[in-house]
């Protein structure tokens, strides 16, 4: 395996808004997986309120976090299943058919599901590799933010939107702000990072590079 960086020590506040940047294999997408207990460093921890990611229960742990992966997997069932398909028992009793269709519309996809034979119960086919990837992107999105985690981390988000998408994506990460969730972002988009406080560039080899901004009033 390859060594992305030596050391990384960023200490994110809680309401914190993070962006990753660097080119690309710089590693974005390995930190995203690892602050989600996806990946585990090879050396050192990546800690929860200064407990180790890998105390914590990783089903529990994974629901206080909104994930969007660059490349979004989907399953060979409905839409709608695929959306819920990360939410707890308990977290599936709470959602009702009018949290759905509003999580459907905050990522633009009442349109399309509108105009399916079957609607959200339309069975992704292929694992949806027919699909358009704006609307896998979209389906992945969803699947993200109805978990309504506290720590929400975006892996190159805005990639494979077209304009209104981008709109959409814009308006969901400034309810974010609004309601001070913590945001890491991996992302090369300037309107994302002109919010951030804090910015990894892994670029730099072999510690990547902290800037810190001051957070707008």
């Amino acid at each position: 395996n390859e060594t992305l960086f030596q050391r990384l020590n960023c200490n994110i506040p809680a309401g914190g808004i993070v962006v990753i940047n660097g080119y690309n294999s710089a590693g974005k997408t390995s930190l995203c997986k690892a602050i989600t207990g996806l990946i585990h460093p090879l050396k050192g921890s990546v800690l929860f309120d200064n407990i180790e990611l890998s105390k914590f229960d990783i089903s529990w742990l994974r629901r206080q976090i909104c994930y969007l992966p660059q490349e979004v997997e989907l399953f060979n069932i409905t839409i709608k299943d695929n959306i819920i398909c990360n939410l707890s028992d308990a977290q599936l009793k709470q959602t009702n058919d009018r949290i759905l269709l509003k999580t459907i519309s905050s990522v633009g996809l009442t349109d399309y599901i509108n105009k399916l034979p079957e609607g959200m119960y339309q069975k992704v086919e292929n694992n949806g590799k027919n699909l358009p990837v704006g609307i896998k992107k979209r389906i992945g999105l969803a699947r993200a933010i109805i978990t309504n985690g506290k720590i929400i981390v975006f892996d190159e988000p805005s990639e494979s939107l077209d304009n209104k998408g981008v709109f959409d994506l814009y308006k969901i990460l400034n309810n974010y702000i609004k309601l001070k969730k913590t945001l890491i972002i991996a992302s090369h988009d300037p309107n994302i990072l002109k919010s951030a406080n804090i910015v990894i560039d892994l670029s730099t080899k072999p510690i990547p590079r902290i800037g810190l901004r001051k957070k707008r009033k």
